[in-house]
């Protein structure tokens, strides 16, 4: 209660201090720099500390006075932000704290004293520049920091995030007088390319396909032949049959028999030799990547060449 009560003096005290020049010009901003004032210490009589410290930076945004200074680390001391009260009474000091009455002046630097033992420093480190740093959800600057950011120690949010994606945030907790380094990866993380497909290009096709049909087809041309040898053999040996005198209807029908066996392996024969080759064609035409097409159809084989 007591601080409180003295906080308030000193705002009344601010309050007349700055009316009293109201017979000089002033520069403009002042009007509402005042009114602002006055406000933030009619807030802060009554208790209500954050609504008090929107009025005083309103005013120092519209006059700037170290004086305000003064205030704003009252108020923020009010609301248990530490970290703000520090910097408002350094930045009082620093702007002319020094010129102020005795009082005043070790007022502040006692609440500075007082202070360094409940903030810390978050150095955070961002791998990306020109993203925007929030602790607790409030912006204190872009990456790089030039500084580490004032906090209040406790438990703390440390956010980052550029464009539109999505910010990234890590919790951590600060204890008093201590400089923690908190890292963040904003850009996406990069993923390994996959391997291009393989084409025909990146080595020689496997041949062997084409090498085991050449030589069914031959084997098969080799077997059509001699079964067509051994068919006209047959024939003539019909014919022979049919004129020799005393023969048989037995003997002719016999001799007829295999010649017809004979003659139906070298069709079997021959077909399939014919399937072997349009085969062996297609798979010689693909494998060794020519320009020439094959095609088996009911008619036989056929290719086309594109020049």
């Amino acid at each position: 209660m007591k601080r409180r009560l003295a906080y308030a003096a000193a705002a009344i005290a601010l309050a007349l201090s700055t009316s009293s020049g109201a017979a000089r010009a002033e520069p403009a901003g002042v009007d509402e720099g005042r009114a602002r004032f006055s406000r933030g210490v009619t807030l802060f009589r009554a208790g209500e500390y954050r609504a008090a410290l929107v009025e005083f930076n309103k005013a120092y945004a519209a006059a700037p006075s170290h004086r305000i200074q003064f205030n704003i680390g009252q108020t923020c001391v009010e609301l248990q932000d530490y970290a703000c009260a520090f910097t408002a009474f350094e930045k009082y000091l620093a702007e002319g704290g020094s010129k102020d009455p005795p009082a005043r002046r070790h007022t502040a630097e006692g609440e500075l004293r007082r202070l360094r033992a409940l903030v810390g420093r978050v150095n955070v480190v961002v791998d990306v520049d020109g993203a925007e740093i929030a602790v607790d959800d409030v912006r204190v600057g872009e990456s790089p920091l030039a500084a580490p950011a004032l906090v209040t120690a406790g438990r703390r949010k440390i956010s980052a995030s550029k464009g539109a994606a999505a910010p990234v945030s890590r919790v951590v907790d600060v204890a008093g007088g201590e400089t923690l380094v908190v890292t963040l990866a904003v850009a996406p993380a990069k993923t390994e390319a996959e391997p291009p497909p393989k084409t025909e290009t990146d080595g020689p096709p496997n041949r062997t396909p084409v090498w085991i049909g050449v030589g069914i087809t031959g084997v098969l041309t080799a077997a059509t032949v001699t079964f067509g040898v051994l068919t006209l053999g047959a024939k003539s040996d019909v014919d022979e049959t049919v004129g020799r005198f005393g023969v048989t209807r037995e003997d002719v029908d016999r001799a007829r028999s295999k010649q017809n066996d004979l003659a139906l392996a070298t069709d079997v024969l021959g077909g399939a030799t014919l399937v072997a080759a349009g085969i062996t064609a297609v798979l010689f035409a693909t494998m060794w990547n020519t320009k020439t097409r094959v095609a088996v159809g009911p008619l036989g084989v056929w290719a086309a060449h594109a020049f």
